[in-house]
């Protein structure tokens, strides 16, 4: 058994081959084709390029690092990775990236097949009047006519009017068609555009060829932009930024112009800082000089006045006591002053990139600094939603909720914070209260002496405390400097082709080229319903096959009789013979030859057959069944006349259609009459 399937496996493979082998000539044509596809695509296919840059992202130890503000340190580096690569996603950092570069316009060349980006290239130049109403997105084609004139035309569909001043679209139109020309410097205004072209010094242009301009608001570059990728590597805390375009040239200006501007926001964030510290420092400098002014004369008056200069020994430890506690409750005071402020601020809903970091006034609360941070993190994310959104967008209302909530729960602790500050102060208060009952108990002088000196004791603590604070903040204003950097800038020598890839292209070319018309075969020869040689019918039934005939190009149809050493005649012969092998000689047999269709070669076969046994020495009787459309007394030469069909109308006897024909032993009934 084992070797029989083997030997069927042989065979089915050797069949699939002899069936791949007939169509042989399909395969170097199906190639071809192939192979041109994919040169006609890897010419004129846009080639995309990747582009990369790397940044550095260090931990700020700084006095105005903002992490300080909403308490990032205390998460580790991993989440000041997190937010620096929200950072570099967000929609303002690729705004103010794209608003650095000169992208408003989109130059193009265009070809019979494809367009052409002359980003920086161009021959000319477009200028655009932002104080006008634009048409945004829509292509305008240009042909330069030899007198430095050119013709333009715009044919588009729902074009957007745009105001670039504003940034605002102030209509949508359904189409616009139309065509102008005007010259080289002047001004074209229509209510949908104003705009002038002047051409580059030394530049040439040719009469055939075709250029076309596109004109973008920074809101659309900003999203089409925004499409790049910004990952870190889970071993170190470096930033690669990659993105592809068409051209390589504005991808480069674009990924250093965000990087650029990435260094430039983090300054800005410790400057911002820095400013705001410095101001609410001002403000309570302001009101804690004229208290120490004020005291400070009282102070020294009362020594003129009293003759006093310094205080006793006993007086002098009670003093320094007192000094203790005040320098104490100067930091408490401030400390209230600031979780005021904070109040203040989150009530009023102010830029939260505009908060004082707590940790800069010297405030160390770590409860605070993690609400602070979700805080911040929750208008980040309401930021970058709120440009990617409908103003009536739900999530917007859902974000603007979950933002409140989070406020209500840092003015409680803010609340509580306070709480335990006016504790302390109490206690404080307490402490120096019986101090002060100590020091009543001194000489009158002594003691009103201690009274002038604690009260200028304490404004002068809040005093120098606020101008060292100042001090530290301006210090650290001036010295800001980018804490991270980039490492490898983006160029367009590094740049990496991404499509069209020339030698995948070619390769899945050769594969398709091959297996197509291979699989094309196969399905080909699996619903293939004819019967196209011996195998078939071996397949299809068990009946004994007993010969096949080959075509015939004689245009005699007896060809046994014409032609007796023919290939056909021999065919016949053949059947004849293996018949006699079927068939039993000492009856008559009778052959039925028949098909379902016309045209199949029935009569042809029967007259040969008939013609071979009647050469061999049989006696044959050849009748002709077929009552619509007969044939076989053409071929034999004969009239149709009386036949079969006056025969089975009981109209004449068997004897009288029975006709001898001029081959020996042949005779024929013909189909008589057609009815």
């Amino acid at each position: 058994m084992d070797h029989t399937v083997q030997e069927e496996d042989i065979l089915d493979f050797r069949n699939i081959l002899l069936k791949v082998f007939r169509y042989r000539k399909v395969f170097p044509i199906t190639l071809l084709v192939c192979l041109f596809c994919a040169w006609f695509i890897n010419k004129y296919s846009t080639p995309v390029y990747k582009v990369t840059t790397s940044i550095l992202v260090q931990e700020d130890q700084s006095l105005m690092n903002p992490q300080s503000v909403i308490g990032q340190s205390l998460f580790g580096d991993q989440y000041l990775i997190e937010n620096e690569l929200g950072l570099l996603k967000s929609y303002q950092l690729t705004y103010r990236a794209i608003s650095t570069l000169d992208l408003m316009v989109s130059y193009y060349k265009e070809e019979k097949i494809r367009k052409i980006d002359l980003y920086k290239s161009s021959p000319f130049i477009i200028e655009i009047d932002t104080l006008h109403p634009q048409l945004i997105g829509a292509k305008y084609s240009l042909i330069f006519n030899p007198d430095s004139s050119f013709q333009f035309t715009c044919n588009e569909q729902r074009c957007h009017l745009y105001d670039l001043f504003s940034e605002k679209t102030l209509q949508i139109i359904p189409s616009v068609k139309f065509t102008d020309s005007c010259r080289a410097g002047e001004w074209k205004e229509t209510p949908f555009f104003r705009f002038r072209i002047r051409f580059r010094p030394g530049e040439a242009f040719s009469p055939k060829t075709r250029y076309s301009f596109v004109v973008h608001s920074k809101r659309q570059l900003a999203s089409e932009f925004r499409d790049f990728e910004a990952a870190a590597s889970s071993k170190s805390s470096i930033i690669m930024v990659t993105a592809k375009g068409d051209n390589v040239n504005r991808t480069v200006d674009f990924l250093n112009a965000l990087s650029r501007e990435y260094l430039y926001k983090g300054i800005e964030r410790k400057n911002i800082v820095a400013i705001n510290t410095i101001n609410f420092i001002d403000t309570q400098l302001g009101e804690i000089t004229d208290s120490l002014h004020h005291s400070e004369d009282d102070l020294q008056h009362f020594k003129l006045n009293k003759q006093v200069i310094n205080l006793d020994f006993q007086s002098q430890q009670l003093y320094t006591k007192m000094e203790d506690l005040q320098s104490k409750k100067a930091e408490l005071l401030m400390r209230l002053k600031y979780f005021n402020y904070l109040k203040d601020f989150l009530e009023n809903n102010k830029d939260i990139d505009e908060l004082i970091a707590p940790s800069n006034m010297d405030i160390n609360e770590d409860l605070l600094n993690k609400l602070i941070l979700d805080l911040s993190t929750m208008y980040s994310e309401r930021t970058d939603a709120e440009f990617n959104a409908i103003k009536s967008n739900p999530a917007l209302d859902a974000m603007d909720n979950k933002i409140k909530k989070q406020k209500d729960i840092i003015l409680k602790n803010i609340s509580n914070l306070a709480d335990q500050t006016n504790l302390s102060l109490k206690e404080i208060d307490k402490q120096i209260a019986d101090i002060v009952g100590q020091i009543n108990k001194l000489p009158g002088t002594q003691r009103d002496l201690v009274g002038f000196e604690r009260k200028f004791k304490l404004n002068d603590d809040l005093y120098t405390y606020l101008l060292t604070k100042r001090s530290e903040m301006q210090i650290a204003k001036a010295s800001n400097l980018p804490i991270n950097e980039v490492i490898d800038k983006a160029s367009s020598d590094q740049a990496i082709l991404v499509s069209p890839r020339k030698s995948i292209n070619y390769l899945i070319a050769v594969f398709v080229g091959l297996f197509l018309p291979l699989a094309l075969i196969m399905l080909y020869e699996y619903f293939y319903d004819r019967v196209r040689d011996n195998t078939d019918i071996k397949n299809l039934t068990d009946f004994p096959l007993l010969g096949h005939i080959l075509h015939s190009s004689k245009d005699e149809d007896a060809v046994v009789f014409r032609f007796p050493q023919s290939l056909v005649a021999e065919s016949f012969r053949t059947i004849r013979t293996n018949i006699r092998f079927v068939l039993k000689n000492d009856l008559s047999n009778i052959i039925l030859v028949t098909s379902c269709g016309k045209g199949e070669g029935k009569s042809f076969v029967s007259l040969n057959l008939a013609i071979a046994f009647a050469m061999n020495g049989k006696k044959v009787l050849l009748i002709n069944f077929d009552l619509r459309k007969p044939t076989i007394h053409q071929y034999l030469g004969m009239e149709s006349g009386k036949g079969l069909s006056l025969y089975l109308c009981n109209e004449i006897p068997l004897q009288e259609i029975i006709k001898e024909t001029n081959i020996p032993g042949l005779s024929f009934i013909s189909a008589g009459v057609i009815p």
